[in-house]
């Protein structure tokens, strides 16, 4: 489910200016730690479906599998608009079908593809037979108390309403009888008429999170997130002084050939990896921990090749200093084993 059903506007009239500057789906999304990602994937639906549901992690470069599974479901916390957190689980028919389209409309509007070009990279997906429409009707649940969600106008849904949809391509409300105004009651159509259209149900009660509460650990971890990414950023920015203002002066830095000292020693080490047009490789943040007193956390996540393809783990630790920004006092990049022959 893309958005929550335009008829949402009709009771947001309050937010029009909000909408006006918000009608953009590219743009940057949030990264949660990986715990808490996890656990709110897991509340879009009850756990007689999530308990053994393979479970997708949103990182910078796209969703990445946190658990592998084993009843055919898949649940995520999709977002897409910029702004929302959408926990969405899918049965085995819907993870085969609507579920690798809706990851690939979030990954390329976080890359901030504009929505003209992503619905043209389905289209042609879906001609090509890289995606696919369901086969039989597939069915996703967004029942999560935590879900916030985006109108079709842009405005703020808040938690909406639980509810259920059941996948049918091309449907429209005045195939399934409905009026013109929806009856929630019985339900609506939404996205009537394209490949990815569903029935939405309204059910009557939200699923509780379990786990790590987002709105408990998301304000320790959220800035190490944005440091992380915002220094990943340097090196494919190539800027090397940019990149030494996230290095602790006391930094050690473990590279090939053992401990680097210092922020001098470390950028000076660093430098050649932002000789040249094009950053060598690139990193982003999957898992982040912080102690209870802010000061210092845990960044990890993978280390990717120009390609994307995933040749190491980075782990960081970073410190809040005086001056209150994050900076990198350790950091200890592990290549990937290699497989037996």
């Amino acid at each position: 489910m893309r958005t929550v059903p335009i008829f949402l506007s009709l009771f947001a009239t309050a937010h029009t200016a909000v909408a006006q500057s918000a009608l953009t789906r590219a743009g940057q999304r949030s990264l949660l730690p990986r715990a808490q990602e996890i656990a709110l994937a897991r509340s879009a639906a009850p756990a007689s479906v999530t308990t053994n549901a393979r479970v997708l992690v949103f990182s910078d470069s796209g969703f990445v599998v946190a658990d592998s599974g084993s009843n055919g479901v898949t649940c995520i916390v999709n977002r897409s608009w910029p702004r929302s957190l959408e926990p969405h689980c899918f049965d085995a028919e819907a993870s085969v079908s609507i579920l690798p389209m809706e990851m690939e409309r979030t990954r390329l509007f976080h890359r901030g593809v504009g929505e003209p070009e992503v619905e043209r990279a389905i289209s042609e997906g879906l001609a090509t037979g890289r995606f696919r429409l369901p086969q039989r009707p597939a069915m996703s649940y967004m029942m999560s108390e935590a879900q916030r969600l985006i109108g079709d106008d842009g405005a703020d849904a808040g938690h909406w309403r639980p509810h259920v949809m059941v996948y049918y391509p091309h449907l429209t409300n005045a195939a399934m009888g409905f009026g013109k105004s929806p009856d929630m009651l019985v339900g609506m159509v939404s996205d009537e008429g394209r490949p990815d259209a569903n029935l939405t149900i309204v059910v009557p009660q939200f699923v509780s999170v379990t786990g790590p509460r987002l709105e408990q650990r998301e304000p320790l971890a959220r800035p190490v997130f944005e440091a992380e990414s915002a220094f990943a950023h340097t090196l494919a920015a190539r800027d090397a002084a940019a990149f030494g203002a996230y290095v602790a002066l006391d930094a050690v830095f473990f590279g090939r050939r053992g401990p680097v000292h210092g922020r001098a020693a470390v950028v000076a080490s660093w430098q050649p990896f932002f000789e040249g047009p094009a950053a060598p490789f690139s990193w982003s943040p999957e898992v982040v921990e912080v102690l209870e007193s802010g000061t210092l956390a845990l960044s990890s996540g993978p280390v990717r090749d120009p390609a994307g393809r995933q040749i190491g783990t980075f782990n960081s630790i970073w410190r809040r200093d005086p001056d209150g920004r994050w900076r990198v006092v350790f950091d200890k990049g592990c290549p990937l084993p290699t497989p037996p022959l």
